[in-house]
This record gives structure tokens, C-alpha cells and sequence, in this order.
């Protein structure tokens, strides 16, 4: 910062030459120190989002916690960690499925979620994995163990053979089951 003071203060003369290149000098040497703090192993971890209440209960205690001078403030600190330990009790989707069921993720027994292609939808898949907290690629929807997702299906068409065509999840079962070349009954 003082180097760009100096810039604004030597540029009416034409001089601002002498400080930019101690400026340029500086911000290499942050550039180059973040790129190699961006190396090391943990420099970087996902976390899962939010949820709304977790949000508005972090904002409503810090709120509390600047508007109280007194003693009263000290009760926002509960408001604070009401919402932060909404993030230990927080548990990923099973199966995400996109609007228009072009692109499907499931969690595997792992914890890796398996999406149906890894070439559509990139964007919506890329939003998925980092709302969910999942770090590491994706991977390719299982064909060799796909007996596990076979018995997914039959039990979930037992149980949702009352839903008619416009259900979200009777789409996925379609959809799913034409992936797999089985039909649903």
C-alpha cells in the first residue's frame, strides 16, 4: 500500500516509474507465497453449505453480540453456536437429480457420489459436489456393480407404484431403469 500511495503521489510528475517496480517486486513476492501455501497438503477443505436456519442463526447472534453493549451481548455467542453446530449434524443427499433427470448422482457406500455422465451438465454437477461438501472428482456411474442399484430400483417401485408420471422421483426410477436397460412395471 504505501508503494501505491507513492505511485499517486509521483504520477503529476511522470515519475511513478520508481515506485511501481518496488510495487511490482511486492506483489510477486505474494503471488508466489500464496501459490506455495496452495501446494501444501490441507492449504484447502470443503465444507458443506449452509442451510438457511444455520445462516440466519449465525447473523442474528453476531448481530446480538455488536448491537448489545452490555452483558445482554454475551447471549449471541449461543445464537453463533447454534448455527455452526448445525454443520456437525449436517448429512449429504443419497441421490441428487437434475430438473430435467439428464444428470443423476448417487452416494455410494464409500461416500463418493456417482454421476450418470461426466461430460453433460458439468456446471450443475460441479454446484452439486461443492454444495454437498464432496472434494475430489466425481465418479463414473457404476456399470460392473450395478446389482446394488438394481435392487434400489425394485424396492423403490414397489413402493411408489401409486405415483403417477409427474413425480420427480417416478421420473428417476424411468430414467435410472433406462440407463440400465431394465424397464420398470
Amino acid at each position: 500500500m504505501p508503494w501505491a500511495v507513492l505511485v499517486f503521489m509521483l504520477m503529476p510528475f511522470g515519475l511513478e516509474g520508481f515506485a511501481l517496480t518496488p510495487m511490482f517486486w511486492g506483489i510477486e513476492v505474494v503471488l508466489k507465497t500464496a501459490q506455495l501455501v496452495s501446494q501444501w497438503p490441507g492449504a484447502a477443505i470443503t465444507l458443506p453449505a449452509m442451510s438457511t436456519e444455520a445462516l440466519l442463526s449465525v447473523t442474528c447472534g453476531l448481530l446480538w453480540l455488536c448491537l448489545w453493549r452490555s452483558r445482554w451481548g454475551l447471549f449471541g455467542t449461543v445464537g453463533i453456536a447454534a448455527g455452526l453446530a448445525t454443520l456437525l449434524l449436517y448429512r449429504a443427499p443419497d441421490i441428487l437429480v437434475d430438473g430435467d433427470a439428464k444428470l443423476m448422482a448417487v452416494r455410494l457406500v464409500n461416500g463418493q457420489y456417482a454421476v450418470t455422465s461426466l461430460r453433460q451438465k458439468k456446471y450443475t454437477r460441479e454446484v452439486w459436489l461443492r454444495r454437498i461438501g464432496h472434494s475430489g472428482p466425481p465418479v463414473p456411474w457404476p456399470k460392473k456393480k450395478i446389482q446394488e442399484i438394481i435392487n434400489f430400483l425394485v424396492m423403490a417401485r414397489a413402493v411408489f407404484t401409486g405415483l403417477n408420471s409427474m413425480s420427480y422421483l417416478w421420473r428417476f426410477i424411468q430414467v435410472l431403469c433406462s440407463k440400465i436397460a431394465i424397464q420398470p412395471r
